[in-house]
């Protein structure tokens, strides 16, 4: 699921639309054609290509005489060193290359939130600094968490092995844009939910489009261990040739997997800076509201659902109105919101919906 929040998607396709509907229409179809305009809409990702990365030729410009990169030693083959290893909490034989990491700069660079609704020719200098180091320790305690059953007394591994892990995962304790930065904080994040058959993963997939349209945030990761799909400019692109076994998939190459499933922007914590001009263009765009409650705080009983469908949905109703109407939530007068405010049976009706999509995702909690 793309990080930018799917409400703005939700609240534009609504806005057109409501000049054409009766102002009679009733809420529960308002919410049903929502969700459903989501799941119809065309992808917002680019055409797919064959995207080779520039870093393949990365060790052509390494200096020998200075083997250091992103703050730390590197070996004559390109690997990072073992102060690297310390600092990112790998364990001491996993190796790292640098190529890696220069990828993973073009990637932040290019698919932070500023540069994606930008045109190439508006690009900006997105980070003065990334921390290699914190970013690479918590995606791979991700990592760890979700490769546990391998176990670590093997140093490849088979597609029969690989076909026992699971299909994805969801997190908590992702702290989302708490500097400001657009970014996520992923110093106390962990995985929260482990689907390990792709009819848990579908299931969690729906429940998190739904949950969306109330303002509800469930991201489900879906991981390809293998980077099968051919990338584009917008992936996360390593060369893994690096990393190859000739007995089979190394667990580097695996990480790379799970790194490029999860879109492996920096953390925003540590030492990771953003730029004077990032800075400055999220200024520009003033305050930056959050309409999202993590899941992880949801009530998971039948009564906080309902509590919390009938609050988050009047925030939506009342601001969609709005934008319909040319005008601010808070202008909108009780006797018009009584018009389109849910209704009891909606409220319900949604409420067991998700109440038994909740019982099927409590068999994935770690």
């Amino acid at each position: 699921m793309n990080d930018i929040s799917i409400l703005s998607t939700n609240v534009n396709s609504y806005t057109k639309q409501q000049h054409k509907r009766e102002r009679s229409a009733n809420f529960s179809d308002l919410i049903k054609q929502s969700v459903k305009e989501e799941s119809n809409k065309p992808s917002q990702e680019p055409a797919k290509f064959t995207y080779i990365s520039s870093s393949q030729n990365s060790l052509v410009s390494l200096n020998f005489n200075d083997l250091q990169a992103y703050g730390y030693t590197v070996d004559k083959a390109g690997f990072m060193g073992a102060d690297f290893n310390k600092a990112a909490s790998l364990p001491q034989d996993f190796k790292i290359h640098k190529s890696t990491l220069d990828e993973l700069s073009r990637f932040a660079e290019r698919n932070h939130v500023l540069n994606r609704i930008k045109s190439k020719d508006e690009q900006i200098k997105i980070f003065d600094n990334i921390d290699m180091a914190d970013t690479i320790k918590h995606y791979y305690r991700l990592f760890d968490q979700m490769t546990s059953a391998l176990g670590d007394d093997k140093n490849s591994y088979t597609l029969a092995d690989i076909g026992k892990l699971p299909k994805g995962y969801s997190t908590k304790g992702t702290r989302y844009d708490a500097k400001g930065h657009l970014l996520k904080d992923l110093s106390n994040s962990t995985i929260s939910n482990i689907y390990s058959s792709s009819d848990e993963l579908n299931s969690a997939k729906s429940l998190s489009k739904e949950l969306s349209s109330a303002g509800v945030r469930l991201i489900v990761k879906e991981v390809d261990f293998t980077m099968s799909e051919a990338g584009d400019e917008f992936s996360f692109n390593p060369d893994i040739s690096f990393y190859k076994s000739d007995e089979g998939y190394s667990k580097e190459t695996l990480f790379m997997g799970f790194l490029r499933s999860s879109r492996p922007l920096p953390s925003d914590s540590a030492k990771t800076k953003l730029s004077s001009a990032a800075l400055n263009d999220i200024s520009s765009t003033g305050e930056h509201k959050e309409y999202f409650v993590d899941f992880e705080k949801v009530g998971k009983d039948i009564e906080s659902i309902k509590a919390l469908i009938k609050e988050r949905l009047k925030e939506l109703t009342l601001l969609m109105y709005a934008r319909s109407k040319n005008t601010s939530a808070e202008s909108v007068t009780s006797n018009e919101y009584e018009k389109f405010k849910p209704t009891s049976e909606d409220i319900n009706s949604i409420a067991n919906s998700w109440s038994e999509k909740l019982d099927r995702l409590s068999k994935t909690y770690v």
